[in-house]
């Protein structure tokens, strides 16, 4: 996938969720920043549209150190990118069982595809405790959905992060998809 070496990143404002600034980053540029970003940015949105088939955005979030000191403590850090995962054109039997397949199969498969270790399901990203890979599933979708967590490390940079999404659009496309068109799984 080709980026010419930089993305657009644009910032989402705390108060309307609406882009506040958009700036063009290097992926060899660091995701965390040198100086804790404005309060007034909720998050970073990475400009990946058009680029994936199952990926349908893709964030860079973070906790502040004052307000959510316990969500540092249980993780890797207090800053993780957010992989929106969605897969339409599904029969109403496969919308059905993707999501059984994704709980008892494709999570583990993902997380071992990413030489990661632990994964967990939960409500809200307030609840991940120490997984590497955490999942929140959204219904009501025209196909299953699940946003995924993954913490953004010191000295990780865009590259790296966009090369880690690219990794889960491959396994969803080349595992998660067939198993979920398998009649028997």
């Amino acid at each position: 996938m080709s980026y010419d070496n930089k993305i657009t990143v644009y910032e989402i404002d705390n108060e309307n969720n609406e882009v506040c600034g958009k700036r063009i980053v290097l992926l060899t540029d660091r995701v965390i920043p040198i100086v804790d970003p404005a309060k007034d940015v909720y998050c970073l949105r990475l400009d990946v549209k058009e680029k994936f088939t199952y990926i349908d955005g893709v964030s860079i979030g973070w906790f502040s150190h004052e307000e959510e000191t316990e969500y540092e403590l249980a993780n890797r850090g207090r800053f993780y990118v957010e992989v929106l995962v969605i897969i339409n054109d599904l029969t109403s039997d496969e919308y059905y069982r993707a999501w059984d397949v994704f709980r008892k199969l494709a999570i583990d498969r993902l997380t071992h595809s990413l030489k990661l270790s632990s994964w967990g399901f939960g409500k809200r990203i307030h609840d991940r405790r120490g997984q590497d890979i955490f999942v929140i599933e959204i219904d009501g979708f025209e196909g299953p959905c699940w946003n995924l967590y993954l913490s953004v490390l010191r000295n990780d940079t865009y590259g790296t992060c966009l090369a880690t999404v690219e990794s889960i659009e491959q396994f969803i496309a080349l595992e998660l998809v067939s198993l979920i068109k398998k009649e028997n799984h």
